[in-house]
């Protein structure tokens, strides 16, 4: 959903289309200032990279300020010129007269999603740094494959409020950029079959990834050459003790003869091959470290296992 504004298509901005709503005097409207409720604001587009934003302020407003004054009220405080909301289906585009864009997705998501008092089900999901235009009266959705975007703090307190969450989601996606919350542990990592990391982050930001809990996580698209740092990864994962059960896959470049790793003496190394290596994780545990190929390339996969005793 777009706001296609004629001033700035005659100055070429984006073919006229801009993402923000304006007020009756064309200045972009504080998000803040729509929150409406049962709205859930999951981040703030507005405080990202505003340094390079184009000025989307209609180029009409800045009239002599000596015809403002003289203007008739209802010609002073009106749109400067025509404006409309464009709506994006498929490969389709639907204009309608202008309204407020928070004010039409309230209206589309309450008639698609509103007063709904039985279970239903969202195969997938997914939210952008803005504002959740929820209806006011429905039953929150079971929700199989959730993608929150960029990982934050708030987009993850922010989950518990949209999806039912006594079903575990089967995945919950997200990328890390170089610049984000520290990654803590959250309820609904548990709450997910896996966890996906949809990029590979910078190596600064690798170790954080490893704090938190959760079932399966997979590290994925594209590889990047900092994971060829295998004993790095080794030596973070075996940092703290894991449940038996816990599985990180990361996606790498090629394989690596794992006799070759240099690890620290404190860690019991029970077994190893160029393609496998098994660690002890207390009395209980083993870390078993091999490799998989599939159709999408080579992985690493690290997994915690139930030690089994040799019989006497």
């Amino acid at each position: 959903m777009r706001v296609w504004r004629e001033c700035q298509a005659d100055i070429g901005l984006y073919n006229g289309e801009v993402d923000d709503d304006v007020d009756e005097n064309g200045y972009k409207i504080d998000i803040d200032e729509t929150i409406e409720p049962e709205d859930i604001k999951v981040g703030d587009r507005e405080n990202v990279l505003l340094s390079t934003w184009p000025n989307y302020e209609c180029p009409e407003r800045h009239r002599d300020w000596l015809q403002l004054l003289f203007c008739p009220p209802e010609e002073m405080y009106s749109l400067f010129c025509d404006h409309f909301i464009r709506l994006y289906v498929s490969r389709s585009m639907y204009q309608f007269p202008y309204m407020k864009m928070y004010q039409l997705m309230k209206r589309l998501l309450t008639i698609f999603f509103g007063n709904r008092n039985g279970e239903w089900t969202v195969k997938n999901m997914s939210i952008q740094n803005n504002v959740l235009r929820w209806p006011v009266h429905t039953r929150k959705p079971i929700v199989q494959e959730f993608n929150i975007g960029e990982y934050s703090q708030l987009k993850m307190n922010c989950l518990d409020s949209i999806i039912d969450s006594s079903v575990p989601l089967t995945n919950l996606q997200m990328n890390v950029p170089a610049s984000h919350d520290r990654i803590v542990d959250h309820p609904m990592f548990l709450h997910a079959d896996h966890v996906t990391i949809s990029n590979q982050p910078l190596e600064i930001v690798f170790s954080d990834l490893f704090l938190f809990q959760a079932n399966t996580v997979v590290i994925a698209n594209p590889p990047s050459a900092h994971f060829l740092y295998f004993e790095k990864i080794i030596f973070v994962f075996m940092e703290k003790t894991r449940p038996i059960g816990v599985r990180w896959s990361i996606l790498i470049y090629a394989k690596k003869d794992l006799t070759t790793l240099v690890l620290p003496d404190a860690l019991d190394v029970i077994e190893i091959s160029r393609d496998c290596m098994k660690l002890a994780m207390g009395s209980d545990a083993i870390v078993v470290l091999q490799f998989s190929e599939t159709h999408s390339g080579t992985w690493f996969n690290i997994e915690t296992c139930p030690r089994i005793s040799k019989n006497p």
